[in-house]
């Protein structure tokens, strides 16, 4: 921790101002935030807390009327009479009477699923009503939606013979969905129906069942947001509905109130998450953290301005360093400012300017050391034994009829002279074409297939210059790595434009070509700081020798070609243009 507090704070004094008045904004902004968080949650507790008592014994209310309105229902079954054969009966009867014919039993089914879609249109909470008989295990079904069918594999029969046997009812419980299309548990209330004249608890005649909504009962506890509020009913150890998320109330993370229905030993629990009121708080919160926030910005931006000035330059400094560090012939730095910061910068330029000189001469000095090994070499033989020697060959060969070989000699002869003069370091485009065109010739002779030089050029190459020797290098480069000997038709093209005060040479062949990664680590291996290479090495000297001549934005380009378009680069020099003489 240390380590990192010097790195980044402990050595700028600005950065250890800054970090001082924040801290001790920081602390207000917590001090005042946690009072305020406190105060506010209480009282919204306080608040929510009495507004959930409320509901929940509202709701309580409305259960206790539901179940004891269900009860009452069920007598219309002992008291609603039903003519039959002239004689008026009670609809329970129907219950005890199993019928034959098919005129009395769509009667019954009538009589029943009439009475059930009563009911269920005027008890919005039940999502099912449901007649039982025993004696034959008839069902009287009717959905309060058509997709709530039945489910044929469930077991009615042993379902009701489970329920209780006695007379504490109604029986409240769940039951698995035994409906298609509905897959969650179904609270039930479920009231037996009995002989009028012989009521015994076990010689129920059938059984009477309402299917509750458990959205509908949610609804009914909070209408307006119950997603945020919780509910649970339990009937002894069984619960009933619970929509807690993780089926639990813990009181460290919820607001509860309890309400006890002795009577059907019923238990509700309304319960609010305690997350909730504190989202209620957060826009409160969030206005004072954001006015602290702006505050401690304001004192920062302020601090800012005044150590930008100073602190920016700093910064330029820093980031050039590292620029030179990582390439020395990195441009000079702006100087911003009349002041000891802007004298160091400027010296600091002038310092790697000076370094790029030293750099530059130790170069140059290696190509002229090479140059000067080179040019004694050529020393070693006297010129003028090899010009009579070459001429002498000429001649007897024009005496002994063969002119190609006396043409070649002649070239062979001009070839060394050109070569051999030391009188400038450039000549016209001409002229170097010239002098390439003789060495394509000898480099070709004796082969079937000699390669065509093809020149283009938009501007006069007379009044045009460039480094002596330059283009040789390159068309031995590219007939070599070209492979133009295995083409039936070798050609090398030259195209030579005018473009912004530059001359382009476009160089290309019709041979074996680079694939694009071969492309750009030659490009790669021409802009490398080492200029002694062993790969390369004709290109890479022509490259170093026109950056050193004409500057550094010139040199070979290698062109993005496909593999099967052959090779090429190009070449760019500076448009000098030729000195017009005036005397008369």
């Amino acid at each position: 921790m240390k380590g990192w507090y010097r790195q980044i704070i402990g050595k700028y004094i600005f950065r250890k101002l800054n970090l001082r008045i924040a801290l001790i904004l920081i602390i207000i902004f917590i001090i005042l935030g946690m009072a305020t968080r406190i105060t506010l949650y209480n009282l919204l507790e306080k608040r929510e807390q009495l507004l959930l008592d409320i509901r929940t014994e509202k709701f309580s209310q409305y259960l206790l009327q539901m179940l004891e309105n269900f009860k009452k229902e069920t007598t219309t079954l002992y008291t609603n009479n039903i003519s039959v054969d002239n004689q008026l009966i009670p609809g329970y009867r129907f219950l005890e009477q199993v019928s034959q014919d098919d005129l009395s039993q769509h009667l019954q089914s009538t009589y029943f699923r009439n009475l059930l879609r009563f009911k269920i249109d005027s008890t919005p909470e039940a999502l099912a009503m449901l007649i039982y008989r025993n004696k034959d295990r008839q069902l009287y079904h009717v959905p309060k939606l058509a997709q709530y069918q039945l489910k044929a594999n469930f077991d009615f029969h042993r379902f009701f013979a489970s329920l209780p046997k006695d007379y504490n009812f109604p029986y409240l419980g769940t039951i698995d969905s035994y409906l298609t299309n509905y897959s969650h548990p179904i609270p039930y209330v479920v009231v037996p129906i009995f002989d009028y004249n012989e009521i015994t608890n076990d010689n129920a005649l059938g059984y009477y069942m309402m299917s509750l909504d458990p959205q509908i009962l949610l609804q009914q506890f909070d209408s307006l947001s119950y997603q945020d509020n919780y509910l649970t009913i339990q009937y002894g150890d069984q619960t009933l509905l619970n929509n807690l998320p993780n089926q639990q109330l813990n009181s460290n993370n919820y607001l509860s109130s309890m309400q006890n229905l002795k009577r059907y030993s019923l238990k509700i629990i309304g319960s609010r998450d305690k997350r909730i009121i504190q989202s209620q708080a957060n826009p409160i919160l969030l206005i004072i953290y954001l006015t602290l926030t702006m505050a401690l910005l304001v004192c920062i931006l302020l601090i800012s301005q005044i150590q930008k000035h100073v602190v920016n330059r700093i910064y330029l400094m820093v980031n050039h360093f590292k620029k030179v560090q990582e390439d020395p012939f990195a441009r000079s730095m702006k100087v911003l400012g009349e002041d000891e910061i802007s004298y160091l910068m400027e010296q600091f330029n002038h310092m790697t300017d000076e370094l790029k000189e030293h750099i530059r001469k130790i170069y140059i000095a290696e190509l002229q050391r090479r140059n000067a090994e080179f040019y004694a070499l050529k020393m070693q033989i006297n010129p003028h034994f090899l010009y009579n020697t070459l001429e002498s060959l000429r001649m007897q060969s024009l005496i002994n009829d063969q002119p190609n070989i006396a043409e070649s000699l002649y070239q062979l002869g001009e070839l060394l002279h050109w070569l051999l003069k030391q009188d400038s370091d450039t000549v016209s485009i001409k002229e170097e074409l010239r002098y390439s065109e003789n060495y394509l010739s000898l480099f070709t002779m004796g082969k079937s297939n000699p390669v065509e030089l093809q020149v283009l050029s938009e501007i006069d190459l007379n009044h045009c210059s460039m480094l002596k020797f330059s283009l040789q290098p390159i068309i031995e480069n590219v007939i070599i790595h070209g492979n133009l000997d295995q083409v039936v038709e070798p050609l090398i093209s030259i195209r030579i434009t005018l473009v912004n005060s530059n001359i382009m040479i476009e160089i290309r062949n019709n041979g074996q070509g680079l694939t694009a990664e071969e492309q750009e680590k030659l490009q790669h291996k021409l802009e490398q700081s080492d200029p002694f290479g062993e790969q390369h090495l004709g290109l890479k000297n022509v490259h170093e020798r026109i950056r050193t001549f004409y500057g550094e934005s010139y040199g070979l380009h290698i062109l993005p070609l496909l593999q099967e378009e052959g090779f090429g680069l190009t070449i760019q020099i500076p448009y000098i243009h030729p000195m017009i003489n005036t005397d008369t």
